[in-house]
């Protein structure tokens, strides 16, 4: 199993439940199971690079990355046109479902 400690630049997906937030809607907690198993399988694709911005999220100090394809397309532009994420921003809070 693959666990990444970082958070992909401009992407925001949907909640699939953990400590802070055990229940989240069923329909956001779908999306967010969809969406870690999509991301999980790009991952295992050839070629990707995760470049380190230098920088972190601020409230829970994790890295701030861009994950890219060998084609040059990144994980987080992939995951919105499939309707598994939304584009973030600093203070940006997402109203899924």
């Amino acid at each position: 199993m693959l666990a990444i400690a970082a958070v992909a630049i401009g992407v925001t997906v949907a909640d699939s439940g953990g400590r802070k937030r055990p229940f989240p809607p069923p329909a956001e907690r779908e999306l967010g199971k969809q969406a870690r198993s999509r991301m999980a399988q790009l991952l295992k694709t050839p070629g990707v690079t995760v470049y380190d911005s230098g920088e972190d999220d601020g409230r829970y100090q994790r890295p701030l990355v861009w994950v890219r394809l060998a084609d040059g397309r990144s994980i987080g532009s992939i995951l919105i046109a499939e309707g598994l994420a939304r584009e973030w921003s600093p203070r940006y809070v997402a109203d899924w479902c």
